[in-house]
């Protein structure tokens, strides 16, 4: 599911749910897209496999972090993702999927409106697009157990996480705000939990 803090941060929640079989250790593409009608579509491996309508707004007097690796912290609820990620983008300002797409066979690039560009070459976790104020690693390390497009993938353990404090960059449907955005990767799930 896509889920995210609705109106004034404090819900409900917004979330589009989908329907599809993830398997454990296999590499597979997902991305999720909005556009500025507020239709949300989650593509898993270059197909639909959900839509919905998102009409939520994060408020901007808080101070949101977005995470990669885990979904939010729950005292004595674990939502920590347990795996490789390679290629992670997030593009605001444009949707890039507009329908059912062949998926990248190259590492991806810093097109136009790219915000973040997660490769994990040469045993380092960098922002590729060059745009990031500020990216802070806690866990999560360049790992060539699991290779894709290049020699390294960013592995997960259930503990990781990646923190993106540039709250304004990040905050994907501010009021005001161009609501059109991307987010994509490939991931390689190593345990069968649902998170």
């Amino acid at each position: 599911y896509w889920s995210t803090t609705g109106s004034s941060g404090s819900g409900p929640d917004q979330t589009v749910t989908a329907s599809t079989t993830i398997n454990r250790n296999e590499w597979f593409h997902f991305a999720v897209t909005m556009d500025s009608s507020d239709n949300v579509t989650m593509y898993k491996n270059g197909v639909s496999v959900g839509t919905g309508t998102f009409n939520g707004t994060y408020n901007t007097s808080l101070n949101h972090i977005s995470r990669i690796g885990r979904f939010m912290d729950y005292t004595g609820i674990s939502h920590d993702f347990h795996g490789y990620i390679s290629d992670l983008r997030i593009v605001k300002g444009s949707v890039v999927y507009t329908g059912n797409f062949t998926p990248p066979t190259a590492p991806l690039t810093a097109v136009t409106n790219t915000k973040l560009l997660l490769n994990g070459n040469n045993a380092k976790i960098f922002d590729a697009s060059q745009v990031l104020e500020e990216l802070t690693v806690d866990g999560a390390v360049a790992s060539s157990g699991q290779q894709h497009f290049s020699e390294n993938t960013i592995y997960f353990d259930g503990n990781d996480v990646i923190n993106l404090s540039d709250s304004e960059r990040f905050n994907l449907r501010s009021a005001g705000d161009d609501k059109d955005f991307t987010i994509e990767s490939w991931i390689h799930k190593t345990n069968t939990s649902k998170d």
